[in-house]
């Protein structure tokens, strides 16, 4: 494996300034445990929640306030799910994102999290 520690701090510039990524190569060339790492290497800072769109069907992409509403159920759902983890995120919050699955529009949910986010309490067991 080779070291990648030039290339997570980078991203991590990114992410500290509210920058959007993409990983983008082809198979085999480490995009999975590229983000496996960044995860850990973000845990301090940050509250990673991964999803996974595959599990997400043709249809929950349809149109934005289709997949608003599935992207926001998925999240609610990761999030109370690991609630020991994401400890960050009070009731109020997640009232307010199962609020936001009623928005249908991107941009409303991109303001809810970021909002949240930047109100999330440190997490347990740091």
């Amino acid at each position: 494996m080779v070291c990648i520690d030039d290339k997570l701090a980078e991203i991590k510039k990114m992410v500290d300034k509210g920058d959007y990524f993409v990983i983008n190569r082809a198979r085999q060339y480490g995009k999975t445990t590229t983000l496996r790492i960044l995860a850990k290497y973000l845990k301090e800072d940050y509250v990673v929640i991964s999803l996974d769109f595959q599990k997400m069907s043709a249809a929950q992409f349809k149109d934005e306030g289709t997949f608003v509403i599935s992207f926001s159920e998925r999240l609610l759902k990761v999030i109370r799910n690991r609630r020991n983890i994401v400890a960050g995120l009070s009731e109020e919050s997640l009232s307010a994102l199962q609020e936001a699955l009623g928005t249908r529009h991107l941009i409303n949910l991109g303001s809810y999290l970021t909002i949240s986010a930047s109100c999330a309490t440190p997490l347990i067991n740091r």
